[in-house]
């Protein structure tokens, strides 16, 4: 497949995401289809920036697409980009909650590429991630119950 090709299918399935999560929005929080629209292609512009950056940038700068997706998002939301107050006045007309599915299915996708890296690690991985992820749950749990109690609801 060549790279035309590529960036043609990276459109149409951000695109099919886009419409998923406006179509989210306006079924499940009876939201204006409308209104939501803007948002989510905004979300896709951002992640095809990403894939593009990705394969452009040279390869000494090897970071995941998701990663840059973060970036851009960042970078065209803070208070001194040209879009950023367009940003933040469509950004109320899309509830994030309901966006965490597609994003994580291009977070996913964008992980597709480094599987035979990730078979390589085998059982450590699972190992690890048991570790970790109970130690930043009992963080959470422990932050969390200190924050109650310093505003006396427990």
């Amino acid at each position: 497949m060549t790279k035309t090709n590529e960036y043609l299918s990276d459109i149409f399935w951000l695109g099919m995401l886009s419409l998923a999560v406006a179509l989210g929005q306006t079924v499940g929080l009876r939201m204006s289809f409308i209104n939501t629209l803007p948002m989510s292609l905004a979300i896709t512009v951002v992640c095809m920036l990403s894939i593009v950056l990705k394969n452009v940038l040279p390869k000494k700068v090897e970071l995941p697409t998701f990663a840059w997706a973060m970036i851009l998002g960042l970078l065209i939301s803070m208070g001194n980009t040209p879009v950023s107050r367009w940003i933040m006045a469509e950004s109320e007309n899309l509830q994030f909650i309901s966006t965490t599915t597609p994003i994580l299915a291009f977070v996913g996708l964008s992980m597709v590429n480094q599987i035979s890296e990730l078979k390589k690690l085998s059982w450590r991985v699972i190992l690890i991630s048991i570790f970790v992820f109970t130690f930043l749950f009992f963080i959470c749990a422990g932050v969390a119950h200190l924050v109650m109690k310093i505003q006396g609801l427990i």
